[in-house]
Formats: structure tokens, C-alpha cells, sequence
């Protein structure tokens, strides 16, 4: 698995100026060869944390240094489950991505590493085995990603982000999901390796906007406590 340091930009946008932006992008930018259609492609994570909720607590108090595990699929596929490793160290992201099956995944949620015919990194054993790794939070969206070629930069629209908070079940078609965002914000993201052409920093004129340190993860974590505050249960 290779690391890659990347920039990694982050901007709430409201419905509107996602409409604009995305025009102006989706004129200039090539469209990511797996949207199957403007809307995007749905993305479904299952996210994990220690008993301390140690990744949780880093993100909220803005250690520069830390990282987070996560499980993910595309559009509902059982085919095609990835485990992420996503580091955060000053002003870079690293992600490395190990694809697994269902047998290996099935496996992570229980905290055994059987793995057979998987080749488990040693770092990512270690932590899943030391830090006693669980599954907390569904994170659910849908994606809309252009690509430019020169600096591998990828621009990203996550659209109706949602969370569950009545099951960890990545691959139910049904499970009940609530909206984190009551006004339909939009997240940009915007990801690049050394630099971002000039062209594109027209398009998205982003000077207008409040560039923010942006966690999925951490808004549907708290949005489930929210949950848990008014007295309702827990995940199963």
C-alpha cells in the first residue's frame, strides 16, 4: 500500500453555491469515471474507535498528528469493501486502503485476525489488536467528484450526508439513516498533491468561503449522542 501526502481542503457550501460551483466545474474538470450519473456515486462507511473514543477526542481538540480506521463501500457493494487508514500530520493527509472481503471484514468487527488470504498490515493489526478497534458510526453520503490530471487534484461534492443510529450494518438496504444537516449543506472538498492550478482556484473563487476543519465522522458521532441526550437507544 502507498502513501501519498496530499492537501486536503474543506468548505461548508450552502445548495446554491453548490449549483453554481458545480457548473463551472463540471464545465472545466473531467467527471470521475465512476459517477454513474451527475448525481454522484453513494458512499457508506463504517467507522472504528477505541473505548476512549481516542480518535473522536484528537479530531475535537485539533491534534495535528492522529489517524482513524475506517471500513467502506461503494453504492451497497459487497464486492468491493476497502479498510482505510487516514492520517492526519500538519498541514497533510495520508490514506493507505487495503481491500478485503467479506469474511475478513466480518472478522474486523468482532476484533479477530484470522485473515486468511489477506495480508494484514503489521501497524494496522497492532492497532486493531492493542487499541481494542470497534465499530461506532455509520457515515452515508452521496459523492460527486471531478477530476484534472496535472497535481492529482480531485474536487468533491458530498451531498446529503447522513448517519444511523439504530445499527453498524454497512450493507443493509434498509436501515434508517437521519440527516445530519438541517439546511442541506454541502461539503467541497478539495484534494491535491504539490499544487492547485491557478485556473481552478478561479473557478472556485473559495476566498469567498470559511475554510473549516470539516470531520464527517465526528458530526454523525455527535449527532448520535444528540440521539442518545434525548433519551432514545443505542445502536445495535
Amino acid at each position: 500500500m502507498k502513501e501519498r501526502q496530499r492537501h486536503e481542503i474543506k468548505y461548508y457550501i450552502h445548495p446554491v453555491q453548490y449549483e453554481i460551483l458545480r457548473g463551472r466545474v463540471g464545465a472545466a474538470l473531467s467527471r470521475d469515471p465512476h459517477m454513474p450519473d451527475a448525481d454522484g456515486y453513494h458512499v457508506r462507511s463504517l467507522y472504528f474507535d477505541d473505548i476512549y473514543d481516542s480518535a473522536l477526542k484528537e479530531k475535537l481538540s485539533g491534534i495535528e498528528k492522529r489517524k482513524k480506521y475506517r471500513a467502506r463501500i461503494y453504492d451497497l457493494r459487497r464486492d468491493d469493501i476497502r479498510l482505510e487508514c487516514k492520517k492526519k500530520e500538519d498541514v497533510y493527509i495520508t490514506k493507505r486502503t487495503l481491500r478485503i472481503d467479506e469474511d475478513t471484514y466480518n472478522q474486523l468487527l468482532d476484533n479477530r485476525f484470522c485473515c486468511a488470504g489477506i495480508e494484514m498490515p503489521p501497524d494496522f493489526t497492532f492497532d486493531f489488536k492493542t487499541k481494542i478497534l470497534r465499530p461506532v458510526v455509520i457515515v452515508d453520503y452521496m459523492r460527486e467528484a471531478y477530476i484534472y490530471a496535472h497535481g492529482n487534484v480531485r474536487i468533491t461534492f458530498d451531498k446529503r450526508l447522513e448517519t444511523s443510529v439504530d445499527s453498524l450494518d454497512i450493507f443493509d438496504k434498509e436501515i434508517f439513516t437521519t440527516r445530519v444537516f438541517e439546511d442541506d449543506l454541502v461539503v467541497l472538498e478539495i484534494k491535491f498533491d504539490a499544487f492547485l492550478p491557478s485556473f481552478i482556484k478561479d473557478l472556485l473563487r473559495v476566498e469567498h468561503f470559511n475554510k473549516c476543519a470539516i470531520s464527517k465522522y465526528a458530526l454523525c458521532r455527535q449527532k448520535m449522542y444528540k440521539h442518545f441526550a434525548s433519551g432514545k437507544g443505542a445502536p445495535n
